[in-house]
C-alpha cells in the first residue's frame, strides 16, 4: 500500500481522531495516486496513523477510515455497516424511517444510507466510497434485506470529487410513494422527486418535542416548511391552524398530499409557495401573529466564508419572527450549517431581542436526532443546532 505523508498540523488533528486532512496539510502524495485509492497515512517521522483514502481532486484530500493499520475490504465494510445499523434499533420504536449510516460519524466517510419502510436510500458521495460500491450494496442487501435500494447521491459533492452523478434504483424495487410514520404522523416520500436522501430525518426528535407546546387553540407559522414536518406534527397534536411556507412549489404540493394522507381538514392549513424571507417580512408588516413560529432554513453557510452573510440572514428571520410571535408564544430557530454555531444563534437572537425590545426566555437547546450521531473528534458532525424561545409577556 502506498504511503501518504502529512504535515505536523494534520498530525495533531489525526492524534485527536479527526478524519479530515486538507490539501495544504499534506507533505507528500505518493506517485501515481488514483482517485479514492487507499493509502497508509504517516507523519514526517514515518509514524503511522492508520488507513484512509485520498483524492487530489478534492479540497478534503484525505479521509480516514481506520486509525489503525488494518485491511479495508468487503469484510471490513460489512462489519462497519452492521455496527452502524445495529445502533439504530431503538429509533424504530417511533418511526419506520431512520438514518442507518451517517458518513464520518459512523466511520464510513462519504456514505449515507437512510431506511424508509423497507426501502433504502443510498448516497455515495466520495471517490473512496465509490470504489466499494459493489461491496456496500451487497452488504446492505445481506444485513437489511431491503425491498429495494434507490441511489440519491449528492450531485455537487460528487462533482467536487470528480465523479458523475448517479440516481435511480440499484437493487430490487421501490414504490413511487413510500409512507413514513413518525410519532403517529404520516409523510409521503417520493424518492424520485425529493430533496437530499428523501426526508429530513434529523429533525425527528425536535418534531416530537415541539408538540409539547401545542394545544387546540395554537396557531403555527412553519417557515421553510419543506414537506411540512413541524406543521404536520402540530396539526396531529391538535393545533387549530398551520401556515406552511416554502419557495419550492413541489414541496408545497407534497405538503398538500401529506395533509390528505393524515386526513387533516383543509381549513386548518394554509399553503404558500413563496420566498420565506420575503413572507415573514410581509407578515410582520401585515401584523400577523402566531402562537408558534418555526424558522428552519436550509444551509445558509456551506463554507466558513459564508458565515457572516448567513448570520445576517438569521437575524432578519429572528427580528421578524419576534414581531409575528404572540406574547407568551414560542419561536424555534435552527441552523443546519456547522459554520453557524449555537453561540452565533444566541448572539444574533440577543441582538434581535434588543432591537425589538422583547425579552426571550430559552426553553430548549435543540440538536439533530441520535441516528445522526455527533462524534466529539469530528466537530463538523454536529451540524444541526436550534433554540426554542418563549416571547416573554
Amino acid at each position: 500500500m502506498k504511503k501518504l505523508v502529512v504535515k505536523n498540523s494534520a498530525a495533531k488533528k489525526l492524534r485527536l481522531f479527526n478524519p479530515w486532512v486538507y490539501q495544504n496539510e499534506i507533505a507528500m502524495l505518493p506517485q501515481g495516486l488514483e482517485s479514492g485509492e487507499l493509502v497508509e497515512v504517516v507523519n514526517l517521522k514515518q509514524e503511522s496513523f492508520g488507513i484512509g483514502y485520498a483524492n487530489v481532486h478534492s479540497v478534503i484530500t484525505l479521509r480516514m477510515l481506520s486509525f489503525v493499520s488494518e485491511t479495508i475490504d468487503a469484510a471490513w465494510i460489512k462489519n462497519k455497516l452492521h455496527r452502524a445499523i445495529s445502533a439504530r434499533n431503538p429509533i424504530m420504536e417511533h418511526s419506520n424511517a431512520c438514518r442507518l449510516v451517517h458518513s464520518e460519524a459512523d466511520g464510513l466517510a462519504g456514505l449515507i444510507v437512510d431506511f424508509y419502510d423497507g426501502v433504502l436510500s443510498l448516497a455515495i458521495n466520495t471517490a473512496g466510497m465509490e470504489r466499494f460500491r459493489k461491496e456496500i450494496i451487497a452488504a446492505l442487501v445481506e444485513i437489511v434485506e431491503p425491498l429495494g435500494i434507490y441511489e440519491k447521491s449528492d450531485a455537487s459533492a460528487r462533482e467536487k470529487e470528480g465523479l458523475e452523478t448517479k440516481e435511480g434504483l440499484v437493487y430490487g424495487e421501490a414504490p413511487d410513494l413510500i409512507e413514513v410514520l413518525e410519532y403517529g404522523c404520516k409523510f409521503g416520500v417520493e424518492l424520485g422527486n425529493s430533496q437530499k436522501t428523501g426526508f429530513y430525518l434529523d429533525q425527528r426528535f425536535n418534531h416530537g418535542l415541539l408538540t409539547e407546546y401545542i394545544d387546540e387553540e395554537s396557531t403555527m407559522l412553519d417557515l421553510f416548511c419543506n414537506v411540512g414536518g413541524f406543521g404536520m406534527h402540530a396539526l396531529n397534536a391538535g393545533a387549530a391552524s398551520v401556515t406552511f411556507v416554502d419557495i419550492s412549489k413541489s414541496a408545497i404540493e407534497q405538503v398538500k398530499k401529506n395533509l390528505k394522507l393524515n386526513e387533516f381538514a383543509a381549513k386548518r392549513a394554509v399553503c404558500v409557495a413563496q420566498n420565506a424571507m420575503d413572507y415573514i417580512k410581509e407578515a410582520a408588516e401585515r401584523k400577523e401573529s402566531y402562537d408558534i413560529v418555526v424558522l428552519d432554513p436550509p444551509s445558509f453557510a456551506k463554507t466558513k466564508e459564508q458565515a457572516a452573510g448567513a448570520i445576517s440572514g438569521f437575524k432578519h428571520l429572528m427580528l421578524n419572527g419576534i414581531k409575528v410571535c404572540k406574547p407568551g408564544g414560542v419561536i424555534a430557530l435552527f441552523s443546519c450549517s456547522y459554520h453557524v454555531s449555537m453561540d452565533d444563534l444566541i448572539e444574533l437572537s440577543l441582538d434581535a431581542s434588543r432591537d425589538t425590545g422583547v425579552q426571550l426566555r430559552v426553553l430548549e437547546h435543540l440538536y439533530q436526532d441520535k441516528d445522526h450521531p455527533y462524534i466529539l473528534n469530528m466537530p463538523n458532525s454536529l451540524y444541526l443546532k436550534g433554540l426554542l424561545f418563549q416571547r416573554v409577556e
